[in-house]
């Protein structure tokens, strides 16, 4: 017999559906998570082999992923900011590229009572995308 006392891990896709280029965009209101601990992120791209999300909405392009940074809020601090997008690709699920992270799930310690709605993705200043409207910029969220 073997006994694991690790919690089972919850897992949110998180859709931010852009309907009009800006250079921030705001994550929708997720209360679900709000009291949760985050334990880890993920940034679906084509890079990941994947090209539309759950509403089978294109998601961001290779090209414009890399212009864009994640600000994540709790307690109305900016706990993560400005961490690239590139950064949070799973690469356990694709092939070896220059993007991502090797290690798999980027990993999140101890972050509670994260607010998305106030948690964003920007571009980089005057960045214009060349992903057509609509496109998806899509996350996996782990927590428990």
């Amino acid at each position: 017999m073997t006994y694991d006392n690790n919690k089972l891990l919850n897992y949110l896709q998180v859709q931010i559906v852009v309907n009009a280029y800006n250079n921030r965009y705001y994550f929708p209101d997720t209360p679900q998570i709000r009291d949760k601990q985050i334990l880890g992120l993920e940034f679906y791209s084509a890079v990941s082999g994947i090209t539309k999300d759950a509403n089978n909405v294109d998601l961001v392009n290779a090209v414009d992923m890399e212009q864009y940074y994640l600000t994540l809020v709790s307690g109305g601090i900016n706990k993560i900011e400005k961490l690239p997008l590139t950064k949070l690709i799973n690469l356990t699920t694709a092939a070896p590229t220059q993007f991502g992270n090797a290690d798999g799930i980027f990993s999140i310690v101890n972050m509670t009572g994260l607010d998305l709605s106030k948690s964003y993705v920007e571009s980089t200043p005057l960045f214009l995308p060349t992903t057509g409207l609509p496109f998806s910029i899509t996350f996996g969220i782990f927590y428990k």
